[in-house]
């Protein structure tokens, strides 16, 4: 039991490790600038989108231990069913607070600072883009996980090295746009679809036709 459980939970460790750098490690970046109030400004906007994923999820969350049952059992009819209308409502409440907060989150923050706000319009739009699409291959990827097969492994670890060495560069010519951009393009380039790709393939959603 030790030898069938031991290899896939070094690796989901080793994961949320490389993931924690994927969603943390520009933080390191931006230090690097001399502007104390765009730092804080960057912090506050991180702070405030992961506040709203966190939120947007606890449906997902509350019914984790049961799609888990459902995919050990392999009924994948009631995990189709009861996982569209979860994606479908998580992601329903995520755009409407993501709308929220870019018509009305700084006005709510001026009443308890006039120095810190949240990022400009063009880059809290980016970044709520990536926040959408980081909550949508999520829900996929801890689906698939249930399956003890890791295969995310390499792909976040990669990632969060890129993320850090390219926005390190770019954030000298292109201050937060480089960091923001680059975080954006390289989950988009495979772990923001890749998780989705192998979770309805395993769902049978898709359908493998040389099978």
């Amino acid at each position: 039991m030790l030898n069938q459980i031991w290899p896939s939970t070094w690796r989901y460790g080793l994961m949320l490790f490389s993931s924690y750098f994927i969603n943390n490690g520009t933080i390191l970046v931006v230090a690097q600038l001399s502007d104390t109030i765009i730092i804080s400004s960057y912090l506050l906007t991180v702070r405030v989108l992961m506040i709203i994923r966190s939120l947007t999820i606890s449906q997902f969350n509350a019914n984790y231990p049961y799609l888990i049952r459902l995919v050990v059992s392999k009924d994948f009819l009631s995990i189709k069913i009861l996982l569209t209308s979860i994606i479908r409502n998580s992601l329903t409440l995520l755009t409407l607070s993501l709308l929220f907060i870019y018509f009305f989150g700084n006005d709510i923050i001026n009443i308890l600072s006039k120095d810190v706000q949240i990022l400009e319009n063009y880059l809290f739009i980016i970044m709520s883009i990536g926040i959408f699409l980081e909550t949508h291959h999520g829900i996929h990827a801890n689906i698939y996980l249930s399956t003890n097969h890791v295969p995310f492994l390499w792909p976040g670890f990669i990632s969060g090295i890129l993320i850090i060495l390219i926005s390190s560069i770019l954030i000298q010519t292109y201050g937060l746009l480089g960091i923001v951009l680059t975080q954006f393009f390289i989950q988009l380039s495979f772990n923001n679809w890749f998780s989705v790709y192998l979770n309805l393939k395993l769902l049978k959603f898709i359908v493998n036709f040389s099978d």
